[in-house]
């Protein structure tokens, strides 16, 4: 039968680093005994080593198939202080790919080392108690971190920010649920461990937490979705201009120029879309000149035509509807008839940026007429002026002030059913205590909510969900 990925008796190798060509490579080595298997193919002779100690040490590793040495720094933690909770090491040698492949098969020669399988440093680092399962899914989490935000998250997710809190919360709940059925022995005496007050405060506490924790999930979840901003603004006012400046900048579309661009009134009809990136995310970004009915076009919908006035109240219906599912709002207005003409700004709304385009062609006895307000935004789609702000600005609207969710996608895609399990436990329980129910009843929503916080911590698990987990991680890691 061949070893189990849940065995930890055995050592375990593999490459730490990336497989490609490097200066340095590192080479990891786990399990009870590795110092005594490396050995083998090292001296350590002339340095003064403590097993129960971590060193670092320069010495050689000897290939005995090339009668040769090569320079190595080896690293060295006893079990307490290793990666996994074992004892561990790392051989930190020239990065030439075939070197570290020959130095790996002379390690898995002697028969006592084998071969690291996806993921099982890091879930022995679980299983022997250095971390909790999210905290092993925020390993996961910086490897696959592609924007920094993505590794800010994982990090304070490694942290503990998460299991921290969850971790103080089971313990209150299990402290609880102590007192509840402390009590139930003494029932006929009238004895309570605690008080109704106390009992309602720390579940709503709880619910609290968990309901905000959920939400989070939400987010992180409904943020897998594009945001989508959309363009809007009077005939001829430079939405279109914008439109395509704000593709040209992204370096993906700098050949592309979707929207028609006319001194004509009303020239574009079509329902434009584009996917591009504004700082460090992506967005959809809509230009609303002229929508679609189904699938086609409304400048292809000749029936239209004949009725001008049902014609522009279906392109107002539409735009209000493209504006109602919109994350951000351009609203665009000639800059230099918004002020010759005095136009009002609407009132102020969160999700609105009120864009002023053609400002290169603005006077400076008008730039001074320009309100000053932080929803008024001056762009020139010809010059530049002003574009780089707007992604900016739109940026930390979307991605900043409504982020809010500090969990990774891989807790995220395993939790929610667990946090949710958790509150409506916590709801039920709530409901019980307020309607004077038997506390058994609540003492079993209690368990309820303890068995779906372990489920998020890693205290309740299967084989299964942990194979599903760390087959997901490179081999090394």
């Amino acid at each position: 039968m061949g070893e189990s990925i849940f065995d930890l008796d055995g050592i375990i190798a593999a490459q730490a680093t990336t497989k490609s060509e490097g200066l340095r490579g590192i080479l990891r080595v786990s399990g009870s005994g590795a110092l005594c298997q490396v050995e083998k193919f090292i001296d350590l002779s002339d340095i003064q080593i403590n097993a129960k100690v971590p060193f670092i040490a320069d010495t050689y590793f000897l290939i005995q198939n090339w009668k040769t040495t090569i320079p190595i720094t080896l690293w060295f933690w006893p079990g307490e202080k290793g990666y996994t909770g074992q004892e561990s090491l790392e051989i930190h040698l020239p990065g030439s790919p075939a070197l570290i492949e020959t130095v790996l098969h002379a390690l898995y020669s002697t028969g006592n080392i084998r071969s690291a399988r996806p993921g099982e440093f890091t879930l022995r680092a679980f299983l022997g108690g250095r971390f909790d399962l999210t905290q092993a899914e925020a390993v996961l989490g910086v490897i696959d971190a592609e924007t920094d935000n993505n590794l800010e998250v994982a990090l304070k997710q490694l942290s503990g920010n998460l299991s921290a809190p969850l971790w103080q919360l089971r313990d209150t709940l299990l402290e609880t649920l102590a007192h509840l059925e402390a009590g139930f022995d003494f029932a006929e005496e009238d004895i309570s461990f605690i008080s109704t007050d106390e009992l309602l405060s720390r579940i709503q506490s709880a619910r609290h937490f968990i309901n905000g924790k959920l939400k989070q999930i939400i987010d992180r979840t409904d943020h897998q979705i594009l945001h989508r901003i959309i363009l809007t603004g009077p005939s001829n006012s430079g939405k279109s201009s914008l439109f395509n400046r704000l593709i040209r900048r992204d370096h993906r579309n700098a050949e592309h120029e979707t929207a028609i661009v006319s001194d004509i009134a009303g020239t574009t009809r079509d329902y434009l879309e584009k996917e591009i990136r504004l700082i460090d995310h992506n967005v959809l970004i809509t230009d609303t000149a002229g929508l679609v009915v189904g699938n086609r076009p409304i400048s292809d919908l000749s029936d239209f035509e004949p009725n001008r006035e049902e014609f522009e109240s279906k392109i107002g219906d539409l735009t209000r509807q493209a504006i109602n599912s919109a994350d951000l709002w351009y609203r665009c207005f000639d800059a230099e008839l918004f002020i010759r003409n005095r136009l009002p700004l609407p009132p102020f709304r969160k999700n609105v940026f009120n864009v002023l385009t053609k400002v290169d062609v603005l006077e400076e006895k008008f730039r001074n007429l320009i309100p000053d307000r932080k929803d008024l935004l001056l762009t020139s789609s010809r010059s530049g002026e002003g574009i780089n702000e707007l992604c900016l600005a739109s940026e930390n609207f979307l991605f900043n002030e409504n982020k809010g969710t500090e969990i990774v996608q891989g807790t995220v895609e395993r939790c929610r059913e667990a946090f949710q399990l958790s509150l409506g436990a916590l709801k039920e329980a709530e409901d019980l205590i307020l309607r004077n129910s038997d506390e058994t009843l609540i003492a079993y929503e209690l368990r309820n909510v303890l068995d779906g916080i372990g489920k998020i911590l890693g205290v309740v698990y299967s084989d299964d969900i942990l194979d599903s987990i760390f087959s997901r991680f490179c081999i090394g890691k």
